[in-house]
């Protein structure tokens, strides 16, 4: 007879085999404007489906993508253009909340990840 304990070992095991138990995105919680920093996040699956939105701390959306990338270009490198100019005036110093969603497969259920990301 199997015990309580040995069971409960290998329900955790069926669980993160599976990769329920666990997120595959890594987010950093720090970035410098100082250091021309890309927004990185790290994917230890495939993505079926991604979003993120971007929140500045009264609750403004001031980034929103649906395709996942290795880097996210904010806008906080030094860029010619009007475009970046004002994509950099947006992420100034400060705390920023995102929302992500994303599935790894078609028949997994979607995954939300909330938290800040400070920009120094």
């Amino acid at each position: 007879m199997m015990s309580t304990r040995m069971l409960f070992v290998n329900l955790i095991l069926f669980v993160s085999f599976l990769g329920l138990g666990q997120e595959c995105l890594t987010v950093p919680s720090r970035l410098s404007k100082t250091q021309n920093e890309y927004l990185v996040i790290k994917s230890t699956c495939d993505l079926y489906s991604f979003s993120m939105n971007i929140y500045s701390r009264w609750g403004d959306e001031i980034y929103s993508t649906e395709e996942f990338q290795d880097e996210f270009d904010l806008g906080l490198n030094e860029m010619v253009g009007k475009k970046k100019k004002e994509q950099r005036e947006k992420f100034t110093a400060g705390v920023y909340f995102y929302i992500i969603e994303y599935q790894s497969n078609p028949d997994s259920e979607s995954i939300k990840l909330t938290g800040n990301i400070t920009i120094l």
